[in-house]
């Protein structure tokens, strides 16, 4: 009987044991098995659609403008007799600035005077007396008038050389300055390329890497679910787990080795990525400078040429005047004899012909006085007393207290432009903001010459509302000299910030969060329910912004959605947060 007890409790024993075996192996494989499916469970990160303010702008760099100028272009065959002003002073429009040598006016002024004198006096002899008029006095006058055709030809033939002289070297000049300008856009061109190569070489290794890590991420995945399998049945499943342990290796090898040629790509970047950003910006500078070199050399040829032409065309108008003289003179002594009344007429044209002589003569002497056309501040003073300006000086005024900022906009950005629009203006080594306001957009949209950038552009006014408060005080002294530290000052660069729509209380979303479905365009993105399901929500979108998108319709204050979900999350699909327990 003992025995028989022995038999059956060892019996029982035995089948406990093996139960509770069966249950452990049974709750480890259901854990194994929940793991697997929530491996499963795509990972997201969330964001939270709220309310605040929303602001679309854009900015864009520019340069301080006066929005009034005065450009006077100094002639080298004018001698500078006296400065009056210096760079830096305010001067009303009229103000005198500088004077030039206008002796030989002068003297010529002079000599027309007399003659008029002498006229004046001839005609009252005439018209007092009936006496014939003295036959030697008037051949005297035809004498002086071909000495004054002589000189008139002379001068005219001085400034048809001088003009052709003109022309050659002002030719040279612009031809110069074009081959410099060629020579900036090829060093510019380089030295982009050279910056593009090494931006490109980083993004190519850092998405190597990242395609890398993706490879290594699916293995793992893979790796871990075989494994999973192999652990439940080795003899089943070996083979497949050998292979995907193999490719988990290799795909970290993978990692590793784009890990490592990222290391390299950013050690050359980080080398090189300084200079290279200071080579385009020092070929940007040098074309800039190019160009306005050419402009000032193409401008001073054509105020050189005009200058000279005109100085031609008064020689011819002065050796016309003088034939018109001698014409007179001689019909004059011609008329020794003739009626009374015939002589009276002949010498009043002759007074009236001197009258012209002295107001044309009056007019080039005023004209040697370089007035400001602007109130303003003088900013460029080339002009120097007892010399002769060199080729391109000039003296600059620029209307003071009222400053531009002139951009270039995109086509782009354009449409969205309108004048009055407000303005945030920060010039740049101030540290100061200042307030402006659109106040006038170009008509025409060009492509740029010389930028890399072909979008065609359309030149924007910004008025600077508020400039510095020095500056809009009166000026007691002639030679008070504005502020050159702190004030605003034309050629400055500034970035223009335009608020194109600011809203105070918009429901937004980031702009990665929303999505446009395809064939229809409507707008949608994800959101997240309490139970981690990802919903499929139409939206109705309002102003976008670089980082954040106006919600009209579709989604509540405080609601979750994915940011920036793949195209791997469907509707009704269950998801977990980053960082989370689900």
């Amino acid at each position: 009987m003992a025995n028989i007890m022995k038999t059956v409790f060892k019996s029982k024993k035995s089948k406990i044991i093996a139960a509770a075996v069966l249950v452990a192996a049974v709750a480890g494989g259901t854990a194994l098995f929940l793991r697997a499916q929530n491996a499963k469970i795509p990972e997201v990160t969330l964001t939270t659609a709220s309310k605040g303010q929303l602001i679309k702008s854009v900015t864009i760099t520019g340069d301080i403008e006066a929005r009034s100028r005065s450009v006077i272009s100094l002639s080298p065959a004018s001698k500078v007799v006296d400065v009056l002003v210096q760079e830096g002073q305010r001067v009303n429009k009229g103000d005198v600035l500088a004077i030039l040598d206008t002796s030989e006016f002068k003297s010529q002024l002079e000599q027309q005077r007399i003659s008029l004198s002498n006229a004046r006096s001839t005609l009252a002899y005439i018209s007092g007396s009936s006496s014939e008029m003295d036959e030697a006095s008037a051949w005297n006058a035809v004498g002086q008038a071909e000495i004054a055709l002589d000189s008139a030809e002379s001068n005219y033939d001085a400034a048809q050389r001088n003009l052709e002289d003109i022309q050659e070297f002002d030719d040279s000049t612009v031809r110069q300055a074009e081959i410099a300008l060629d020579n900036a856009e090829s060093n510019y061109r380089a030295a982009k390329k050279n910056l593009d190569y090494l931006e490109e070489q980083l993004e190519q290794a850092e998405h190597d890497l990242h395609s890398a890590q993706n490879a290594y991420d699916t293995a793992k995945m893979n790796y871990d679910a075989v494994k999973i399998l192999y652990d439940s049945d080795p003899v089943t499943y070996s083979s497949q787990y050998f292979a995907a342990k193999e490719a988990l290796e290799n795909a970290e090898i993978a990692v590793k080795g784009a890990q490592a040629t990222l290391a390299s790509a950013q050690g050359i970047y980080d080398s090189g990525i300084i200079s290279a950003r200071q080579a385009v910006s020092n070929a940007e500078n040098a074309v800039r400078s190019a160009e306005v070199t050419l402009s000032n050399a193409e401008t001073k040829a054509e105020s050189d040429y005009y200058a000279a032409e005109k100085a031609v065309s008064d020689a011819e108008n002065a050796v016309r005047s003088a034939k018109l003289t001698l014409s007179n003179a001689r019909n004059a002594a011609s008329l020794v004899g003739d009626s009374t009344s015939e002589k009276i007429t002949s010498q009043k044209n002759q007074i009236a012909l001197l009258n012209s002589q002295i107001d044309y003569l009056s007019d080039k002497i005023e004209q040697g006085n370089l007035r400001a056309n602007v109130d303003g501040v003088v900013t460029k003073m080339d002009a120097t007393a007892g010399e002769y300006p060199g080729t391109g000086d000039e003296i600059v005024v620029d209307g003071a207290m009222e400053y531009l900022v002139a951009i270039d906009v995109s086509q782009y950005d354009s449409v969205s432009l309108a004048a009055g629009q407000k303005v945030i203006v920060t010039v740049k080594g101030l540290g100061k903001e200042y307030e402006g306001t659109v106040s006038e957009i170009g008509q025409l949209a060009e492509k740029s010459l010389t930028s890399t950038d072909q979008d065609p552009k359309v030149n924007v006014k910004i008025s600077i509302t508020n400039p510095d408060e020095d500056i809009k005080v009166g000026y007691e002294s002639d030679a008070e000299i504005i502020n050159p530290d702190e004030d605003i000052k034309v050629g400055y660069e500034a970035d223009a910030e335009i608020i194109i729509e600011d809203k105070t209380d918009a429901l937004q979303v980031s702009f990665e969060a929303v999505q446009s479905e395809a064939g229809t365009g409507k707008k949608y993105v994800y959101t997240v329910d309490s139970g981690n399901v990802a919903r499929k929500t139409y939206i109705k979108t309002g102003i976008e912004t670089d980082y954040n998108i106006e919600v009209l319709s579709g989604l509540t204050d405080g609601q979750k959605c994915i940011s920036n979900p793949d195209k791997t999350i469907t509707d009704g699909m269950k998801v977990r947060e980053a960082g989370g327990n689900s």
